[in-house]
């Protein structure tokens, strides 16, 4: 995603027959740096890396997500976001949340029909 600071957001909501959100889970892609204290920092400030989340081109990943309850009629929500700014380093700046851009939304019934589709 270019600069350090910049993120891919992986989100997965399970929803009911209504379309309210009965759970969700979220994975970040990018580089997480540091500063010396360890606090999540931006790339001019920065003393390590903490994480290395980057995804790579010609470099396929497979993420397990598992959500429990009852699912029958519930539905899969899966949203691909790019995020200007982590949000950790947002929140130690004090700048206002810059609103994500939707790269893909898809669902899916959780009996495997697809009901939706990537854009």
């Amino acid at each position: 995603a270019g600069l350090p600071g910049r993120r891919l957001r992986l989100r997965v909501s399970t929803l009911d027959g209504e379309g309210r959100v009965l759970a969700r889970r979220e994975l970040q892609y990018g580089r997480a740096l540091v500063d010396e204290q360890g606090a999540p920092a931006a790339f001019i400030r920065a003393r390590a890396v903490a994480d290395d989340q980057r995804l790579y081109p010609e470099s396929p990943r497979l993420e397990r997500l598992e959500f429990t309850g009852d699912e029958r009629g519930a539905r899969a929500r899966v949203e691909l976001e790019f995020l200007e700014l982590d949000p950790a380093i947002e929140a130690a700046l004090e700048l206002a949340p810059v609103a994500p851009q939707l790269i893909a939304r898809s669902e899916l019934a959780l009996d495997g029909r697809r009901r939706g589709r990537a854009r």
